[in-house]
This record gives C-alpha cells, sequence and structure tokens, in this order.
C-alpha cells in the first residue's frame, strides 16, 4: 500500500495547483476589466505562493500619486511666509488710505495718505522681503480701479509678480455710502422718511459692486498669482442698539446704516469666499480672504467714551446745502490701529486652509539690502 506521494509528486501538484490559480486569475480579470482592476490581494496571493520563505517581495507598495497615475499635491506654504516672501501692496478706498487719522503725506494730495494707516502699521511689524508701496487714494471705487489701469497713479500698476500681501478696502464708494449718509443727516430734520428708503438703490448698486470687485480680483490674480489677496470690511458706525440721536441722526436711522454696513459686509465677503473656494478646489498659489470687519470697533462706536470712528463733519453751505467733510465716519488713529491688528491676525492665521506654491513660477525676489 502506498503511504503517499514522494516529494517529486507533491511538487508537481503544488505547481498544478499554481497554475490553475493564475489561469482562473486571468480569466477573471479579462471578463471584469471593462467593470474593474484586479483587486491586489489576488495578486498578493499568487505572488506569495512563489515566494521564498522570509521573503517580503511580495509586501504591498505605498499607493503614491505617482503609482495611481495621479498628479501629486502642489507644495504648500506657512501663511506668514506666503505674505511675506515679496511685496506688500495696500490699496483701495479712504478706509485704506486713512482719512480721518490725520498725519497725511503731503505728496498724496487728495488721495490722503495717512502715517497712521493700517497698513503702514502692518508693514511696521513685518520683514516684507520685497518692501512696501502704499497707493490707497480717497474717494476710489472698484470701477476706478480697473478703469485707471495704465494712467498715472493706478494702484493695480503697483502690484506685481513679486507682490506677496495685497490688502484693500474697497465698495463703500460703490454703495455710495457718503450720499446714503447725507441723505439721511438732512431730511431727518424734517421726518427722517428718506434715509431708510435708500436701501433699493444701495442693493442695485451692490450687485454692480460683485461684478466689478470679482473683476478686481481677477486682475490681481493675473498680476500677482502667489501673493494673499486681503480684503477689509467696514465697521459699523454706531452701536447695535443706540438709544440716542447723533446729530439729526435718529437711532433708527443709526440701526439701518449699520444694516447696511452688514449688508455691504456679507455681499463681499459672499463674492471673496466663492473665488477662494474655485483656488482651494483647483489646488492653485495664492488666496483671497476677508475680513470681516464689522464688529471691529464693538465698545469704540460713534457715541462712546472712547470713539474708534469720527463722527458729524458737516459743511453747512450758503445755500444750505451741505457737505460731509472727509474726517466723517471714518476711522481715528485708534480705529486704524485696530484694523492693523486684524490684518496681522490674518497674516498669520491664513485663510483657514493650505496655501499652495505654483512650481511652475519662481518665488519673488527679495529686493537687495537697502533697496
Amino acid at each position: 500500500m502506498m503511504s503517499g506521494m514522494d516529494g517529486r509528486d507533491r511538487g508537481a501538484a503544488k505547481l498544478e495547483y499554481a497554475a490553475l490559480i493564475v489561469i482562473a486569475g486571468a480569466l477573471f480579470a479579462v471578463v471584469l476589466a471593462p467593470f474593474s482592476s484586479v483587486p491586489a490581494e489576488v495578486g498578493q496571493a499568487v505572488c506569495r505562493l512563489f515566494a521564498e520563505p522570509g521573503s517580503d517581495g511580495c509586501a504591498e507598495q505605498p499607493q503614491t500619486a505617482a503609482a495611481l497615475g495621479l498628479d501629486p499635491a502642489p507644495p504648500v506654504i506657512d501663511p506668514v511666509d506666503a505674505a511675506t516672501r515679496g511685496g506688500y501692496v495696500a490699496i483701495g478706498d479712504s478706509y485704506s488710505s486713512g482719512v480721518g487719522a490725520g498725519d497725511y503725506d503731503p505728496g498724496s494730495g487728495d488721495c490722503r495718505r495717512s502715517a497712521n494707516a493700517y497698513s503702514q502699521l502692518v508693514a511696521e511689524g513685518h520683514d516684507f522681503q520685497g518692501g512696501y508701496s502704499f497707493g490707497a487714494c480717497s474717494g476710489r471705487t472698484a470701477a476706478q480701479l480697473l478703469d485707471q489701469l495704465g494712467s498715472p497713479g493706478a494702484e493695480l500698476d503697483l502690484v506685481g509678480e513679486d507682490t506677496s500681501l495685497v490688502s484693500l478696502n474697497i465698495g463703500g464708494n460703490d454703495a455710495g455710502f457718503a450720499d446714503v449718509l447725507t441723505d439721511c443727516m438732512v431730511p431727518s430734520f424734517v421726518d427722517g422718511s428718506s434715509c431708510e428708503s435708500q436701501g433699493a438703490e444701495i442693493e442695485e448698486r451692490l450687485d454692480r459692486l460683485e461684478e466689478d470687485i470679482t473683476a478686481v480680483i481677477a486682475e490681481l490674480r493675473e498680476r500677482a498669482p502667489q501673493a494673499r489677496i486681503v480684503i477689509v470690511g467696514y465697521p459699523r458706525l454706531f452701536q447695535e442698539d443706540p438709544d440716542w440721536p447723533h446729530w439729526s441722526l435718529l437711532p433708527s436711522q443709526q440701526r439701518f446704516l449699520n444694516e447696511q454696513a452688514r449688508i455691504l459686509n456679507d455681499r463681499i465677503g459672499a463674492a471673496v469666499a466663492e473665488i477662494d473656494a474655485e483656488i482651494h478646489a483647483s489646488q492653485g498659489p495664492g488666496s483671497v480672504e476677508f475680513i470681516d470687519a464689522y464688529d471691529a470697533y464693538d465698545g469704540h462706536e460713534i457715541g462712546t467714551d472712547d470713539p474708534w470712528m469720527n463722527g458729524l463733519s458737516v459743511d453747512f453751505g450758503e445755500d444750505f446745502g451741505t457737505e460731509l467733510l472727509s474726517p466723517s465716519f471714518h476711522p481715528t488713529a485708534g480705529g486704524q490701529r485696530a484694523l492693523s491688528e486684524l490684518v496681522r491676525e490674518q497674516i498669520e492665521a491664513g485663510p483657514g486652509r493650505p496655501i499652495y506654491l505654483d512650481q511652475g513660477r519662481p518665488a519673488p525676489e527679495p529686493l537687495p539690502v537697502g533697496g
């Protein structure tokens, strides 16, 4: 009686068994190829049949992006490094230029650029490798930023590939807030009805602003694709629940003006968030960020003991018309310091997502020492 198969028979049987597995696996792959790939476990099982004892040749290899045929994620950069490795350009309207904060540069003319503007304080607190340029101008609108391209004093022309940070306030003039405030001031001596009735007009202006601010951001991104673009919102003028008139502005009108500031911030913030989400989804370089400054002066609004916002300064003309003088409803030097703190915090915190680098473009070149 045979006691069993000898070694050669067992080896042949093992080879035949392995061959059957390989053939079955191949047939399985042919049948299912249009639908999926053969699981890695099948290949691993076959590999182990023929592997030398103790060999790790069948160990699973890490599934890298390259191995899977995917584009690897671009490198990321620290938020502060991303902001400071090139130049800082500050542009925008009177809230950016520092109207109301005093100590104006005589050479800035009607733009009224202040030594106390928040961007000046931010520039003093960080070492921007490409230096600091200050081009903000009182009265500027988003549409004007685009219309003035290529002309003397054009703010966007300060921005280039070596720019790593851009800050700006923009939108208040597009919304016509100076006219809104004027209309709220004068008729309120009678009944105040024309103040709150301006809401529909403001809404129409904000619709146009969204288009213009999107175009401004696109222009900035074209000029400085790796830059962090930080758009700063507008603080509310009055206490959240005012109980006393400011000159002729009744408490109800103050609340209306606060509401319009809230709406303006929300509209700008939504436009910015949509653009930055697209950048992040495509793993594009740079960022577009919004600082909601609506509550930045909480406890320091107009009418408080220590206001960071200038109150009314008005010129009553001979024809009984009125003109709001430029410091009116603009941040004081203390208000600009508060905005500078918000910008500094944003620089350090980043956009709340990774900031990617574009490997196809060189990093901004730092200025030579003393440049």
